[in-house]
């Protein structure tokens, strides 16, 4: 079942007005939709909630402020990741099809439920600020916000890198991975390789550990193929070669085909 979330101030004017707006709509909704209270503040006990909504940049003037939440399943865990099976959404900034009262009256929530059960409201999700792109990165930075873009529909092969910036086997991956994208360059129109953040950005695979590298071969991104060898240029070209859809090869008069050492035989 759905869930709304109010996060306010309880001490506060405002909050209180909130609070008694939420309660007074819930003796009619009932049933259709849970109603949570949840504090304004990013204390430990709802940092998870608070990192899953991004919620933690908001500014206090942004409270109280409302959230809905659906699980399709019970049984989920996460910790710096995220909780894939779950749709978030907002009725504030445009996300609604339509106007909503404040958070201080009760057709706040009750237009919320009215249009989130209709299919008005689109759900967000968790996504870093999109990057400046200049064309010629060996790796790409992908985002939460384009990663169906960048990774599911695009007809190139892609890899993605899925790492977390607090991770030492990350750091220690990426200039390999740096110099695997530089090696690569020539390809770019049938390969792509991709990092993500998975600790700050939403993706459509639960992450359990990092790094994660899945390629998603050109023509079957529903069925990405995990990398679990060695993390090394030769290993990782080695990989592309076995399951990438497009043919790994350069063309002999390509003057960039000795990038980083790589010639075309060695590819």
């Amino acid at each position: 079942m759905p869930t709304i979330f109010l996060f306010r101030d309880p001490g506060s004017e405002v909050g209180q007005q909130a609070e008694a707006a939420l309660r007074e709509a819930s003796t009619t909704l009932r049933g259709s939709i849970v109603f949570a209270l949840a504090s304004d503040k990013n204390e430990p006990i709802q940092q998870q909630l608070f990192h899953e909504l991004a919620l933690e940049n908001l500014e206090p003037s942004d409270f109280p402020t409302t959230r809905l939440v659906y699980r399709s399943t019970r049984s989920h865990q996460h910790r710096q990741y995220m909780d894939v099976k779950a749709r978030k959404y907002r009725i504030d900034a445009g996300y609604g099809a339509r106007a909503c009262p404040p958070v201080t009256s009760p057709d706040h929530y009750r237009s919320f439920v009215y249009q989130y059960s209709k299919g008005m409201i689109k759900a967000y999700q968790r996504s870093e600020p999109l990057p400046v792109y200049y064309g010629n990165e060996p790796v790409v930075q992908a985002v939460g916000s384009n990663f169906q873009e960048l990774v599911l529909n695009s007809p190139q092969d892609v890899l993605v890198d899925f790492y977390a910036p607090w991770c030492g086997h990350c750091r220690k991956f990426e200039p390999i991975y740096q110099s695997l994208g530089e090696s690569l360059k020539p390809l770019r129109n049938t390969l792509r390789i991709v990092k993500i953040d998975a600790t700050q950005n939403e993706v459509p695979v639960q992450i359990t550990g990092f790094p994660t590298i899945l390629l998603y071969p050109a023509g079957k991104k529903d069925t990405p193929v995990e990398f679990r060898q060695q993390r090394t240029v030769p290993v990782l070209t080695k990989f592309l070669k076995a399951h990438c859809t497009n043919p790994l090869t350069l063309s002999q008069e390509d003057p960039n085909a000795r990038w980083q050492g790589l010639s075309p035989d060695e590819l």
